[in-house]
């Protein structure tokens, strides 16, 4: 059918113009291809690698944060075990808020992978393919990121979950940790700071210790 349509083409400009020959004849491809494929492939296999970067930081960023909650809620997290909490329903709350919080962000990052991802491919496919692409959505990726989105958090943050939930009752209340080494030195020399009332004297030794 190419063929055909290149002779046809050849005889009217050869009968109505001054044609003399063709400097090329199309390149037939196959359906689905298009000029630059193998570049356009070749770019959205580096996207991969910046996508396995940025869960690998998330995640990272998600174990540190569930960190330090736990470390701010020590004293919360032993009230919940002097009332009768246990260990695994202490967990379940945080690993429940984790995969709330990871939910939320993935429904948002869905949504905003979609619209940043077709804008993208419209924009390289019209600059330098020289293709109009239409708007599509990748069921499998979005399926993907909802799961990691909502599994995701709960799994990084556990470690940090578990060393928390393990803190003894007495440990948990305390105001502030025990005082170690120079820190215990400086705050026998604040004692004697007799001048400032004994308000004032309390916060700059909770601020020290702290």
């Amino acid at each position: 059918a190419a063929n055909r349509t290149a002779d046809d083409a050849r005889e009217y400009l050869r009968a109505n113009t001054s044609f003399t020959r063709f400097s090329d004849l199309p390149t037939i491809r196959e359906p689905g291809s298009y000029p630059g494929k193998e570049l356009f492939e070749q770019l959205a296999s580096l996207m991969n690698v910046f996508t396995i970067l940025a869960l690998l930081a998330a995640g990272v960023l998600v174990a540190n944060t569930m960190g330090t909650l736990i470390g701010e809620q020590r004293r919360e997290i032993g009230m919940m075990k002097a009332i009768g909490g246990t260990r695994r329903q202490i967990r379940g709350v945080y690993l429940r808020t984790a995969a709330l919080l990871g939910a939320i962000g993935a429904v948002l990052g869905v949504f905003l992978g979609v619209v940043i991802a077709n804008l993208m491919v419209q924009f390289f496919g019209s600059t330098f393919f020289a293709i109009s692409p239409g708007w599509s959505i990748s069921t499998p990726v979005v399926v993907a990121s909802l799961v990691l989105g909502i599994l995701g958090p709960p799994l990084m943050a556990l470690p940090a979950i578990r060393r928390g939930t393990r803190v003894p009752v007495r440990e948990a209340l305390e105001e502030v940790p025990a005082l170690q080494g120079g820190v215990r030195a400086l705050d026998r020399l604040l004692r004697r700071i007799t001048f400032l009332p004994r308000t004032a004297q309390i916060g700059v030794r909770s601020v020290t210790r702290r």
